[in-house]
């Protein structure tokens, strides 16, 4: 792939031109002359110093001095909004901006304490989640609730403890069989047959039947949560943008007229092509983003569509993934924008701007 590092910006431009010409014999008439067809990187290049010389987006023009053609200058959301303007599309873009921690004040009470900026002084966890030990004969001396068992500990003692442990939901100690592990869960490193012990028993299982253990500190599955809630604007807007028009109830696939989103964040951009809403044993609504990725060579995903294996690893992204604190959404509205119009989109700005 020989624009990998530098093309994603190209590519999704052109995955959104290719749903637009089979779209619209509008949008098909006005795009890049009437051509009819997707332009290469290289047409496209040569497309964007046309707007750029034409007065859209300014600002960004002059940050790129007015020259791509022939470079390996990868491009974002304005580049893109130019690229479509100047052609008359009714191109906008959202800014979504999520809360400043994942952990806030969506966090469920299932999940525990989040002990903010305190680390473990063993295992170097931050931040220390569910029971904090803090020493009271060492100072400024802090461990997890996994770590306050280890013998290394013993010289910090006695400790005073904060907080509330995280519940595992649905999740029973194959010893003691105790309901919803509360704490630390330990999971065997032996998928099969699935092994979860509680702390309590965690040590003879280990003595005993020499079973080696990874913890689980956060409940499986809440980080989705945490990130939807980080970013639930986002992913509702999508979902309704998406959905909007069809009924609520039903099962199985909807195809909508929807064009594909494309989809900005710092470093990378993708298309958005549709997503998906399931229901979790723990009652939770959750969201999965489809969609296609620039990096991911076509060989690749192609084979996985045809074999029909292993294609949801590369088409489908959880609320897990959006790791980012920004987010960009560029939309395109039906229609041309009128002649008399054109003055007022070659100023670039969003939409509008969304804070969850």
């Amino acid at each position: 792939m020989i624009d990998r590092g530098w093309g994603c910006g190209w590519r999704n431009a052109q995955m959104l031109v290719s749903a637009m010409l089979m779209r619209s014999t509008e949008w098909r008439e006005s795009l890049f002359g009437g051509c009819g067809y997707v332009p290469d990187i290289g047409s496209l290049q040569a497309w964007l110093e046309a707007a750029w010389h034409a007065g859209f987006d300014v600002e960004g023009c002059a940050q790129f001095g007015g020259s791509v053609q022939q470079s390996l200058r990868w491009i974002g959301t304005t580049e893109v909004i130019s690229l479509l303007r100047v052609f008359r599309i009714r191109a906008q873009f959202i800014d979504f901006v999520g809360t400043h921690s994942a952990h806030n004040i969506f966090r469920p009470q299932h999940l525990g304490s989040l002990h903010h900026s305190i680390a473990c002084d063993l295992c170097k966890r931050r931040p220390i989640e569910g029971i904090r030990h803090t020493s009271l004969a060492v100072p400024d001396y802090d461990l997890c609730d996994h770590c306050i068992r280890d013998p290394r500990a013993q010289h910090a003692g006695p400790f005073e403890s904060h907080g509330t442990a995280p519940i595992h939901l649905g999740v029973k100690c194959s010893m003691c069989e105790v309901e919803n592990i509360l704490g630390v869960r330990y999971r065997s490193k032996k998928k099969n047959p699935q092994v979860d012990m509680c702390s309590r028993c965690v040590d003879f299982s280990q003595t005993t039947w020499g079973g080696r253990y990874v913890r689980v500190m956060v409940p499986e599955g809440d980080q989705d949560l945490e990130n939807e809630n980080r970013h639930r604007r986002l992913i509702e807007w999508i979902w309704n943008y998406f959905s909007s028009g069809f009924p609520e109830q039903g099962r199985g696939v909807v195809h909508t007229a929807r064009l594909p989103l494309y989809f900005q964040h710092e470093g990378h951009s993708r298309t958005v092509v549709g997503i998906e809403r399931y229901k979790k044993a723990n009652g939770g609504i959750y969201h999965n983003l489809l969609i296609l990725d620039p990096g991911i060579p076509d060989s690749t995903l192609e084979e996985a569509l045809t074999l029909g294996q292993k294609w949801q690893q590369l088409v489908k992204r959880g609320p897990h993934t959006l790791r980012k604190p920004e987010y960009q959404l560029t939309y395109i509205e039906d229609g041309l924008v009128p002649e008399n119009e054109m003055d007022v989109m070659k100023r670039l700005g969003p939409a509008d701007t969304i804070s969850s």
